[in-house]
């Protein structure tokens, strides 16, 4: 347990852990040994993304703050389809207790869909603590005033437009059992979050998301990972907007889009988003042989899932909403590099709606000097 949670700190390249005899037969002294790495990140980056098209970023980033183990961070992204900037700061001792606090202020602008672009400006703030060894609970608040301006003139009518001020309050709670939080090899992790919405503001909803992941070494480097995640969405107020929905594609579900599948528009073409979905992954993680130093590995999966129910009272003829099974296969590359993540997935839809938006390779390239 030690050793894992020096190795989830992030301030080590490597730690190691011995024994060695101690003064009586029934004792042992542990010896530990770490190789210190920089804390600190400053970084410009600059790459592509088959969600966000081009993309450049500035970070600055300080992890463990004049040896407080406070974290410092301010990110800057520009992205053709995404625009984000946040700055803020994490306590590891929220008044001088053994909780994480942390607050920071963000402001973003996506036109990841066609049809309208959001723009939000707000502050976050939050704590987590350990209920025990493995069960942790946190809780988050958001405040933020979002714009939904349309990107066309010809979008869905059941698309809402306007400015709205979200005040939402986030609970979640953990059971982790893996092995470590970073490169995990075993164990299993189950969680549960709940968000409502309507502290006051003109926002309303109530989102609850359960999920689990299983991780299994079938041989030596080469990992099973089997995960799966619920959720449910229910209106508090009038209505629950297009923004505000679950929303699945890209990276949450290889082979479609991002917003590929789910309620749709008919006239317009236009995913609405959905207040139920489902997903389940089987992935199998593998070296390619080359040394593990080089940090490239391949893998082979499987996506699963369903999204539906706009949330509204819609005449059927007007919406595709279906909770009909989508599935894909495929297989990718990653490589963590000195330079910045890359990743690159194939894969293809098996089990598809007619009026679903498919993707066949999902690519994400970054990198920092």
């Amino acid at each position: 347990n030690s050793e894992r949670r020096l190795k989830d700190l992030g301030y080590f390249k490597t730690v190691t852990v011995d024994t060695e005899p101690g003064t009586g037969s029934d004792q042992a002294r542990i010896v530990v040994k770490v190789e210190e790495q920089s804390t600190g990140e400053i970084g410009l980056a600059g790459g592509y993304s088959t969600l966000d098209g081009p993309l450049a970023s500035i970070r600055l980033i300080e992890r463990n703050f004049m040896g407080t183990g406070r974290v410092l961070h301010s990110d800057l992204s520009i992205a053709k389809k995404r625009q984000d900037f946040d700055i803020g700061v994490v306590e590891p001792y929220f008044l001088g207790r053994n909780m994480t606090g942390n607050a920071s202020v963000f402001s973003s602008k996506s036109s990841r869909f066609d049809a309208f672009t959001q723009q939000a400006t707000g502050i976050r703030t939050g704590i987590g603590y350990r209920l025990s060894e493995h069960w942790s609970q946190g809780f988050n608040y958001t405040i933020m005033q979002e714009k939904i301006s349309a990107a066309r003139a010809n979008r869905s009518r059941y698309i809402s437009l306007g400015t709205s001020i979200t005040s939402a309050l986030t609970h979640s709670i953990s059971y982790d059992r893996r092995d470590a939080a970073r490169n995990t090899t075993s164990g299993y992790i189950i969680g549960m979050s709940n968000t409502y919405a309507g502290l006051g503001g003109n926002v309303q909803y109530l989102k609850n998301v359960l999920n689990a992941g299983w991780y299994y070494p079938v041989a030596d480097e080469v990992i099973l990972n089997i995960r799966g995640e619920v959720g449910d969405m229910e209106r508090v107020g009038k209505k629950i907007r297009t923004v505000d929905k679950f929303s699945l594609g890209a990276q949450s579900f290889r082979g479609f889009e991002y917003g590929g599948i789910g309620p749709r528009d008919a006239a317009t073409k236009d995913p609405l988003g959905g207040t139920r979905f489902w997903t389940q992954t089987n992935e199998l993680v593998f070296p390619l042989g080359l040394p593990s130093e080089f940090g490239i590995k391949g893998a082979v999966f499987s996506d699963i899932g369903s999204l539906w129910r706009v949330g509204e009272k819609i005449p059927d003829t007007t919406v595709y909403d279906e909770n009909k099974m989508r599935a894909s296969l495929g297989c990718g590359i990653s490589w963590d590099s000195p330079f910045g993540p890359i990743s690159i997935d194939y894969s293809r839809a098996v089990k598809k709606q007619k009026y679903d938006n498919t993707q066949t390779i999902l690519f994400g390239f970054s990198t920092r000097i």
